[in-house]
């Protein structure tokens, strides 16, 4: 079902060329309780931890969202849904993703750091998903707003690894890219407005046909719907993007990999795995982080590499934005995510949360079910 709508594919409606007041209120009314669900399904796995029952605690989340859909069912200009896209799937969904990417289900004491980043993450989800709802309405773009999202993200996610015991350190890139791929699933799934409602560019993100993307038609012009074959023909991409964007495979942590134009004009952030979008005067944009939960892209001082980009694992010697540091690891959460090289990461040591090991040594780590560990380790 989830690979139905796909990370930035805006899906087709059955609505007039311009969008009612009633419609954005019930597309507003949908978004607001699918991230309600999201928040609340993630307080029962930190209450409870993932791998542990929560019966009750999912019963009444799910009866609280069911009167909420009942109530939404009743507004007038409700627009249909997608084909195959269930609003409480998805919505539990996001909170599973990162509830397995932060493992809080690990052993004590790391219990402690993991919730209270997961804790963040959603919160760090549903100020994305306003950033893009109210830059929809108001036509502008969402980037500032995304990014304050992201510095605060940074300061959480300190603050927890500050506390010791941590398994998983220096991912808060990788997580806030996975919250922006769900933020822009639920914004292409439950768009506001049409495409040509959204104004001029770089206001672009509404509704579109199956198999196109809402972007600028020209230079300076408002924007249209355009093919783009890149979004559908995973995991062999190469076809080409509207307005001189770039085909690129990504992995997104609610579908899988997924083919997806990145353009030049993006934020340094939103351009994984390419990391070539716009950073701040003197820096440019690099590779911070790489693995299977997405990896991710910083702004760099001019004259120096990325951590990622530099290489050399185990010695990693590349520049991390934010004061971070750049370290070799290999982390293995669960069955499914891995990350393994040079990444930027909290400079505390291996064993305290961080991932700082004596020189010629990386960080190991590993979690599932009833094991959590983490030394470093000599190649």
């Amino acid at each position: 079902m989830a690979a139905l709508v796909l990370a930035g594919l805006a899906v087709a409606f059955a609505r007039p060329a311009a969008a009612s007041p009633e419609s954005v209120a019930c597309g507003i009314a949908r978004q607001k309780a699918s991230v309600d669900l999201s928040r609340r399904h993630s307080g029962c796995h930190r209450r409870f931890g993932f791998f542990q029952p929560y019966d009750e605690c999912y019963a009444a989340e799910m009866a609280r969202f069911d009167e909420a859909s009942r109530a939404i069912a009743d507004l007038p200009g409700c627009l249909a849904l997608p084909p195959g896209y269930g609003l409480s799937t998805e919505a539990l969904a996001v909170a599973d993703q990162l509830t397995a990417a932060l493992a809080p289900g690990a052993t004590p004491p790391r219990d402690r750091c993991a919730r209270a980043k997961l804790a963040s993450a959603m919160r760090d989800y549903r100020s994305v998903v306003r950033c893009h709802r109210e830059a929809t309405l108001a036509g502008v773009s969402a980037a500032d707003c995304v990014a304050s999202a992201r510095a605060r993200l940074r300061d959480s996610f300190a603050a927890a690894e500050a506390l010791g015991g941590c398994f998983t350190a220096g991912d808060r890139d990788s997580i806030h890219h996975a919250v922006l791929d769900q933020a822009r699933r639920l914004r292409d799934a439950i768009a506001l407005l049409d495409c040509a409602d959204e104004g001029g560019a770089p206001a672009c993100g509404g509704a579109c046909p199956s198999g196109a993307i809402c972007r600028p038609a020209g230079e300076g012009s408002a924007c249209a719907c355009e093919p783009a074959p890149c979004l559908g023909s995973a995991p062999a991409c190469g076809a080409d993007c509207p307005g001189g964007g770039t085909c690129a495979a990504r992995f997104n942590a609610a579908v899988g990999t997924v083919c997806e134009c990145v353009y030049p004009d993006q934020p340094c952030g939103d351009t994984y795995p390419l990391c070539g979008g716009t950073c701040p005067d003197g820096t440019h944009c690099g590779t911070t982080s790489t693995g299977n939960l997405g990896g991710s892209c910083g702004c760099v001082p001019d004259g120096s590499v990325a951590c990622s980009d530099a290489g050399g694992f185990p010695t990693c010697g590349g520049t991390c934005p934010d004061g971070s540091t750049c370290a070799g690891v290999d982390f293995q959460v669960g069955a499914f995510f891995r990350t393994t090289g040079c990444v930027c990461g909290g400079p505390q040591a291996c064993t305290e949360g961080g991932i700082v090991c004596p020189p010629g040594q990386y960080c190991q780590g590993g979690v599932a079910p009833g094991i959590s560990f983490r030394f470093c380790r000599t190649p």
